[in-house]
C-alpha cells in the first residue's frame, strides 16, 4: 500500500509540474489503520471529506492488471461467558463457561449455515471461530471464556441482519438455566457491491490497457478495504482498487516490481486526466 501511495504522490506532482490543465479537482486522502478498522477512512468519511466525491481510487496492492470492484465485508465478535467457579471435585456447584461457550459454538454454526446464498463472484458467507480462551486452573470450574471469531460478509447480507441473528442466538441461550452470554463486535465493516461494466471500471481497463499494454482484469476481493468506509459518504460515487503489488502480500519479503511501480505513476496520471475530461 505505502508504493500505491507514494506512486499517487507522484503523479499529483508530476501533474502539477507539467502544468496539466485539469477539468476538475483531485483529492488525496491519505488514511491510517486499514488494516485494524480503518478508522483513518471513517474519521476523513465522517468529517465530509468524500461527501462530494465522483469517484474513489484505492491503490491497495491489486497488480496493475486487475482492477477490484467489489469486496467482502467483515465483522470480528467476541462472545464472553460468564459463569461460577467451583472446585472441579464438586462441579454442581459451578457453572461451567466453557460449556456454555461451547454450546454458542455449535448453534452459531447451524445459524450461519443458513445464510446459504452465494455472490457469483465473492462467494458464499464465511464465518470461522479463531480464538477460544477460559479457565483459571485445571482443578477449578471456570467461570469466564471468551470465543473471537471472523466473518466475511456479501453484498447480500449486511451486517446489520448479521448482527440481529447472532444477537437472537445469544438471548436464546441466555434463557436457559446457568447461560451468561455477552457479545461485542470490533472492526465491522460493510461488504462493497459493484458491477464489472460500470463505466469506473470500464475506463480503468481503458486507460490500464493504453499505459500497460494487457488486459486488466475485473475481479472481487476477500478482504475489505478503505472503499467500504468511504461508502458512507453523503455522495454518490463508485470506488474501485488498483494499485501496483505482488502476490507476496504480508510476507517477509513483499516487494513489487520497478518497472510495476513506474508504469502505476502513469496510470495515475492518464487516469485522472481521463477521467476528469468525462465528467466535464
Amino acid at each position: 500500500m505505502k508504493s500505491g501511495l507514494a506512486a499517487m504522490v507522484i503523479a499529483m506532482l508530476e501533474l502539477l509540474e507539467e502544468d496539466v490543465a485539469l477539468p476538475g479537482t483531485i483529492r488525496l486522502l491519505a488514511t491510517v489503520g486499514e488494516e485494524t478498522g480503518e478508522y483513518g477512512a471513517a474519521q476523513l468519511t465522517d468529517k465530509g471529506y468524500a461527501d462530494d466525491l465522483d469517484g474513489l481510487v484505492i491503490a491497495e496492492p491489486s497488480g496493475m492488471d486487475k482492477v477490484t470492484y467489489t469486496s467482502r465485508g467483515v465483522i470480528d465478535y467476541h462472545v464472553d461467558s460468564i459463569g461460577k467457579s467451583a472446585h472441579s471435585a464438586r462441579p454442581d456447584k459451578g457453572i461451567n463457561a466453557i460449556d456454555n461457550l461451547l454450546t454458542y459454538y455449535n448453534e452459531v454454526n447451524e445459524l450461519i449455515a443458513r445464510f446459504d446464498r452465494k455472490d457469483p463472484v465473492l462467494g458464499g458467507l464465511l464465518h470461522s471461530v479463531d480464538l477460544i480462551s477460559g479457565g483459571e486452573q485445571i482443578n477449578s470450574i471456570p467461570a469466564k471464556a471468551r470465543l473471537s471469531a471472523n466473518m466475511r460478509t456479501i453484498p447480500a447480507y449486511p451486517n446489520q441482519m448479521i448482527y440481529k441473528a447472532l444477537e437472537d442466538l445469544i438471548h436464546r441461550l441466555n434463557q436457559r438455566p446457568g447461560f451468561h452470554l455477552s457479545i461485542t463486535y470490533s472492526y465491522p465493516e460493510e461488504a462493497v457491491p459493484g458491477r464489472p461494466d460500470a463505466p469506473l471500471v470500464r475506463l480503468v481497463q481503458k486507460v490500464g490497457h493504453r499505459v500497460m499494454g494487457k488486459r486488466i482484469i475485473p475481479v472481487g476481493s476477500g478482504g475489505a478495504n478503505d472503499g467500504s468506509e468511504f461508502s458512507r459518504a453523503k455522495g454518490n460515487f463508485m470506488s474501485v482498487v488498483i494499485g501496483p503489488g505482488s502476490d507476496t502480500a504480508h510476507e517477509p519479503d513483499e516487494y513489487i516490481s520497478i518497472k510495476q511501480y513506474l508504469q502505476s505513476v502513469d496510470f495515475y496520471k492518464e487516469f485522472a486526466v481521463a477521467f476528469l475530461n468525462e465528467r466535464k
